[in-house]
């Protein structure tokens, strides 16, 4: 429950920022962009955001994005990423789920502003997921349990050194490591029945 605390009380603040709490333009060639890096990585940034137009945040995914319905990738929508970011990152886990991993994406061009249903920038790459493959793996908890999906957008300073279809964990702390800032976005999910 303590990862859920985080991950919600992280939630608010990405709210807060995605209402201009904290300033910036949230255009890409604004030049007011801050972002900054805590003693444990990326912290959120002020102008950085991540949406879905099939969602809101910490609203209920549809099931076609999940085990129950075609496990596709949800649309999501990215705005003020921060200038001089070399390329985004985008990390998927469920924290009421120790952190198992639903999605690493890398590569994906700092000018994206929208990723499409069920599909990938131009040259982004993955790596594997908890479920194995190099690709998207949607929700799918016990029966009957509520369960959070955090996904983690990452500004790279640097590109990354990471090969396609490489192990998601080591893919995960290098991604961490080599931020500037990251946007938060959450989903939840509840399978029916008991």
């Amino acid at each position: 429950m303590r990862a859920v605390a985080l991950a919600l009380s992280v939630t608010a603040a990405s709210a807060c920022v995605a209402a201009g709490c904290g300033g910036g333009g949230g255009h890409p060639s604004s030049a007011s962009h801050a972002s900054s890096t805590g003693p444990t990585g990326p912290r959120l940034s002020a102008t950085m955001a991540l949406t879905s137009p099939a969602f809101p945040s910490l609203g209920a995914l549809p099931a076609r994005f999940t085990c129950d319905g075609l496990d596709i990738s949800p649309p999501l929508g990215i705005d003020g990423t921060p200038l001089g970011t070399s390329e985004l990152a985008l990390v998927l886990h469920d924290v009421d789920a120790n952190g198992f991993l639903h999605w690493v994406v890398f590569a994906i061009p700092p000018d994206v502003v929208l990723i499409r249903e069920d599909e990938l920038p131009p040259n982004a790459l993955q790596a594997t997921t908890g479920f194995g493959p190099a690709r998207y793996g949607g929700p799918c908890p016990p029966r009957g349990r509520t369960h959070h999906y955090v996904f983690e957008l990452y500004a790279e300073r640097t590109r990354l050194s990471l090969e396609p279809g490489g192990q998601g964990p080591v893919a995960v702390q290098a991604i961490e490591a080599g931020a500037s800032a990251k946007a938060v976005l959450i989903g939840t999910y509840r399978r029916a029945g008991s």
